[in-house]
Formats: structure tokens, sequence, C-alpha cells
């Protein structure tokens, strides 16, 4: 119990906080780069699904 006794013996001290937050919101790139690779990737230059070693 003396552990309890000291806790409520010390004193809580104010600490100045910093935080970020952004202007813009990212959360979409992702999401729009995953899309956009996805929407390329059956079509590869006139070649369907062969792989890039066997050109």
């Amino acid at each position: 119990m003396q552990i309890y006794t000291r806790l409520d013996q010390v004193e809580a001290r104010k600490v100045d906080t910093v935080s970020f937050q952004p202007k813009v919101e990212l959360y979409w790139l992702p999401l729009a780069a995953l899309a956009l690779r996805l929407l390329r990737w059956p079509r590869r230059q006139g070649v369907e699904a062969a792989p890039r070693w066997a050109a």
C-alpha cells in the first residue's frame, strides 16, 4: 500500500503537447494508385498475360 500512498502525494505536472493535423486528407492516394495499377494490369502493350521475362 505504500506505493499508492506515494502516488497520491505526487503532483501532476502540466506539459505542452504538440499535435499535427494535415489540412488535406491523403487517405485516398494509396487507393487511387491501386486502382490505376489494377486498370493497367491486364493490358501490357499489346501482349496479353505475357510475363515480363518472356518479352
